[in-house]
């Protein structure tokens, strides 16, 4: 690839043609297809017989990675290999289980240890170390996750190949945004020998293998369908579970209109929903959403009961409170490219007077007066966390709100 990448021939498919006896394979003649689907097809007959790593291990140009945000794992042209010349595969096996790399219609499928981008406030960011080194230094790639919903992701930034020796990643300054470099001095950062490179240390502590899908572009990235409420908490400690017997209920007591009350899978089977419209998604979309937006409010009530009051730890209590929810674009990340997914939020409101509003709104309390816990009587506190559910009962994928309860003093889960 390094030979062929300074090449000049009449014909731009012939750059990649003149590597088939090379490589050792072969493809039929295509002339007229250009020299990045021809030297695409290379790529894809190579991987199917082959697991050197060094062919993702390419560099584009500095115009070309600025002329658009987002890449897939093949190089568009045998000039990207340029200084690939000292590049040699990985003698080690990294890890057991090693699923090989499949071409598919959305991308390619690799295994590859992934290390979250430290900084990176949503950990859309990962460095994929590839198997494969300059004779130095191990190669990474950076790669951007493309969906909250699913292992999708990307190549960002492909004009930088990141170096890593004992730990410490060398990056080009350059490659990153002015809010990483002014949050520099943090403890993941190094003292650097130069201006032009920059240095941080990784967590290996976060590092994981997995199968991941690598696509060329965001393509149509699904959607999440709405929000979903049940009325329950699940108590963290044994403790606090020995402490509070009797019952602990949930109760909804009104909610703004574009929650729907919803009786199913049994009597006692009660929750709530926020549908979005299938035809108007675009509404929350990435490119749409500028800033923090409501999008539904409940009122609760927590209450307590104990079985037996005279001999129960915990006295009886009742606390309402009220609980927000919507979406929000990502924070910027590292290398200042732009994110593909929104995430979700959401507040208490511990002292809000007034009703929520009977009808669609925006955000409708101020930030400042939000907080993602609320104090409960007898120190508990209760707060919340977002899942994924898909259930039977409703088309496509939900964030579920899940409420929990601890010991204010108990930060275990």
């Amino acid at each position: 690839m390094s030979w062929a990448s300074s090449r000049v021939t009449t014909r731009p498919e012939d750059r990649a043609y003149s590597l088939l006896g090379l490589f050792d394979v072969n493809m039929p003649l295509l002339y007229g297809e250009g020299e990045e689907k021809a030297f695409a097809r290379l790529q894809h007959e190579f991987l199917r017989f082959s697991e050197d790593e060094t062919i993702f291990a390419w560099r584009a140009d500095h115009v070309q990675s600025e002329s658009k945000p987002y890449w897939g794992l093949l190089a568009p042209s045998p000039s990207c290999f340029r200084d690939s010349k000292s590049f040699e595969r990985s003698p080690f096996k990294p890890r057991l289980d090693i699923r090989p790399t499949a071409m598919t219609n959305r991308g390619i499928n690799i295994d590859l240890q992934l290390v979250p981008f430290p900084k990176d406030r949503l950990r859309s960011v990962f460095l994929g170390i590839l198997q494969c080194n300059d004779g130095v230094h191990l190669l990474a790639i950076v790669l951007q996750r493309l969906s909250g919903l699913e292992m999708q992701y990307t190549r960002a930034a492909s004009d930088v190949l990141v170096a890593i020796n004992l730990g410490i990643a060398i990056i080009p300054a350059r490659r990153l945004s002015a809010v990483f470099l002014s949050g520099k001095n943090s403890a993941e950062s190094l003292p650097n020998a130069d201006d032009d490179n920059f240095k941080i240390r990784l967590n290996d502590v976060d590092s994981v293998g997995q199968s991941i899908l690598v696509r060329p572009s965001p393509g149509e990235c699904p959607s999440v369908a709405g929000f979903e409420f049940y009325p329950r908490a699940r108590l963290l400690g044994t403790k606090l579970v020995a402490e509070l017997v009797g019952t602990m209920a949930i109760k909804v007591t009104n909610g703004s209109s574009s929650w729907d009350r919803i009786h199913s899978i049994g009597a006692n089977m009660v929750f709530h929903s926020i549908d979005f419209d299938p035809s108007n998604t675009d509404t929350f979309g990435v490119s749409n959403l500028r800033c923090r937006t409501g999008v539904g409010v409940l009122a609760i009530e927590v209450s307590f009961t104990p079985r037996d009051p005279v001999a129960s730890p915990r006295k009886a209590f009742t606390r309402s409170s009220y609980v927000v929810v919507g979406l929000e674009p990502p924070p910027p990340n590292p290398f200042g490219t732009p994110s593909t997914y929104v995430q979700p939020w959401f507040g208490f409101h511990p002292v809000l007077d007034t009703q929520p509003s009977n009808r669609a709104f925006d955000f409708p309390i101020e930030d400042s007066n939000l907080s993602q816990d609320v104090l409960l009587p007898g120190w508990l506190l209760m707060t919340a966390k977002f899942t994924m559910q898909r259930h039977h009962y409703q088309y496509g994928i939900f964030y579920e709100l899940e409420l929990s309860i601890r010991d204010f003093g108990d930060r275990s889960d």
